[in-house]
């Protein structure tokens, strides 16, 4: 495992490109727009607008089986349903309200059905992502399996402050990557870290 850092240019790159297609058009991660067009799942879905739908994220709901409860441990998922909008570095200053929205509909549906209060709820994006549909992870209580995941996490809250700083922000920084060696990503990304010596490759 390592952590490499994504520049721009990566991310805009056509090798990148190429490889975020091929992930878009695996039949193992239709999930997403089958939800979004109410193909699956249309039962569990708890909101559902113009923009996003809210539901309990169907993974967490298998791992945690024993448990009968909607409320602990909580985790949902909103989906965005604007196709362009594929990863955290897609957005930019003119979503700032879209993701206001979204976060205060989902915490009001969530409390509304849990009677988890917001101010305990933490959402946040994971960039890279697993699947090429931005989606907010809503979560209670907040925790992570120690490795790769945690730095993946990048706090709604954050992205919101970075855009109202930069309109830009996402577009343009430098992201730091967490990533497995030989995955396809380690492999479009990492001659970029290789060829800069002032880019750091920290493994662990």
């Amino acid at each position: 495992k390592c952590l490499l850092v994504e520049k721009p240019e990566i991310y805009h790159s056509e090798k990148m490109q190429s490889y975020i297609q091929s992930e878009i058009s695996r039949p193992c991660k239709q999930w997403i727009n089958e939800i979004i067009n109410l193909k699956r799942e249309f039962d569990r879905v708890k909101l559902n607008n113009e923009n996003f739908i809210l539901l309990p994220d169907m993974a967490s709901k298998k791992k945690y089986s024993h448990s009968h409860s909607e409320q602990f441990p909580l985790h949902w998922l909103a989906l965005i349903k604007n196709p362009v909008l594929r990863t955290l570095r897609d957005l930019n200053g003119t979503h700032i309200k879209l993701l206001e929205t979204i976060y205060d509909l989902s915490c009001k549906t969530i409390e509304e059905k849990t009677g988890i209060p917001r101010d305990l709820i933490v959402a946040y994006i994971h960039y890279p992502p697993s699947v090429y549909q931005l989606h907010i992870h809503f979560k209670y209580p907040f925790y992570h399996n120690k490795g790769i995941d945690n730095y993946r996490v990048h706090h709604l809250s954050t992205v919101i402050g970075n855009l109202k700083k930069d309109y830009y922000y996402y577009c343009n920084c430098k992201l730091l990557v967490p990533l497995f060696s030989r995955s396809e990503m380690h492999k479009i990304i990492r001659p970029f870290n290789s060829s800069n010596k002032d880019t750091p490759v920290i493994a662990w």
